[in-house]
């Protein structure tokens, strides 16, 4: 077993809106490990469990300014050309 383990994972999450279309959507995402898995199976679902239950929205002001630009940049084609938000 490898012990190399991602602390935090970068990048763009790509999804499908529930319409009769299903309009492909994406979003940047941020995901920071705050665990691991223990040798107790039942004890890391009761932790899943007790972790699905909290609200998903980060506070307001929580979140640190430089994380939130990154979040926040402005996308651009491959050529450089900025994304119109209206396509």
């Amino acid at each position: 077993m490898s012990s190399v383990r991602a602390a935090v994972i970068d990048g763009v999450t790509l999804s499908c809106a529930l319409d009769s279309e299903r309009t492909p959507t994406s979003s940047t995402i941020i995901l920071e490990r705050i665990g691991e898995l223990s040798a107790d199976a039942e004890g890391d679902q009761v932790r899943l469990a007790a972790m699905g239950k909290i609200e998903p929205l980060a506070p307001e002001g929580s979140i640190p300014p430089e994380i939130a630009q990154h979040l926040n940049r402005p996308m651009a084609y491959s050529d450089g050309a900025p994304v119109d938000d209206a396509i």
